[in-house]
């Protein structure tokens, strides 16, 4: 950001337009329940209960290789795609906080291992996810999988319990997709929806900086095509608040369905100069 250049600002939010649809064609966590002091969230505890996980799945041989998870991400070496059953939306209308109740259970932490020299086995970055059928497949961005020097990937639900990523079942870089396969008992996931036409309004629950379960309320506030590899990509721009760490959240309408998926933030600068 410019200072003395800089006149006004404004932040647009970009996500993915709901290509899902086109793709879609464990650790226990003791102390979990002492990390939330009546209905508090307490971050520190709960992102070291993530990475303790973490390196527990990985010592105990649980968590595939990101290599391995890396190669898949490139289309080699892919398990096949699964049946999905897909949840269908709810058609009430649901208040903020209705739509937090029922969608926080979807909502997933992920975290990535790291595995530099100086670093090996710390905690890594933390992005976001949501879970998009009960037999453990789930979606973040596609960047998130796509990182060098990182040993092992691994998600944790609202309650808590870590569980390992096993596979990368389809992805899309242009569209910074990617669908996972986690080892898991049935998780809750998320209902899919098409359509978001401008002014609709949106709820993000992500965790901008390891501020976990964070909601964010706004309007789709344009639809725009974003050129990449050749492609005309559908994207969405948004007027939630969300930041680093927000990367594969979703962006749910009034419904609580999947409109789309945090992806980046783009900020737009006013110069004097430029007008």
């Amino acid at each position: 950001m410019t200072k003395a250049r800089r006149m006004s600002a404004r932040r647009n939010r970009i996500l993915l337009a709901t290509g899902l649809l086109v793709l879609a064609g464990c650790a226990s966590a003791p102390g979990v329940s002492r990390a939330r002091g009546g209905g508090y969230l307490d971050d520190a505890r709960l992102v070291g209960t993530l990475f303790e996980g973490a390196v527990a799945l990985l010592e105990g041989g649980k968590a595939t290789d990101m290599d391995v998870l890396r190669r898949q991400l490139e289309g080699q070496d892919r398990p096949p795609f699964p049946r999905l059953s897909l949840p269908s939306a709810d058609r009430r209308k649901r208040s903020p906080a209705e739509l937090y109740e029922a969608s926080k259970h979807g909502v997933l932490v992920v975290g990535v291992l790291c595995g530099c020299e100086t670093c090996k086995g710390k905690r890594g970055p933390v992005a976001s996810g949501f879970v998009l059928a009960a037999d453990g497949v789930v979606v973040t961005n596609y960047h998130v999988v796509d990182q060098n020097n990182k040993l092992a990937m691994a998600v944790m639900t609202y309650e808590g319990q870590v569980f390992p990523v096993t596979a990368v079942l389809a992805a899309d870089e242009a569209n910074d997709i990617a669908i996972l396969q986690v080892d898991a008992p049935p998780l809750e996931p998320l209902p899919l929806a098409t359509g978001a036409p401008v002014g609709t309004s949106v709820t993000v629950i992500s965790h901008p900086s390891k501020a976990l379960y964070t909601l964010s309320e706004g309007i789709v506030s344009r639809r725009f095509l974003k050129h990449r590899d050749g492609r005309a990509v559908p994207k969405l721009a948004i007027t939630a608040d969300f930041g680093r760490g927000s990367s594969g959240a979703p962006v749910l309408n009034e419904f609580g369905a999947v409109v789309g998926m945090v992806e980046a933030t783009h900020s737009i600068y006013c110069d004097k100069d430029e007008g």
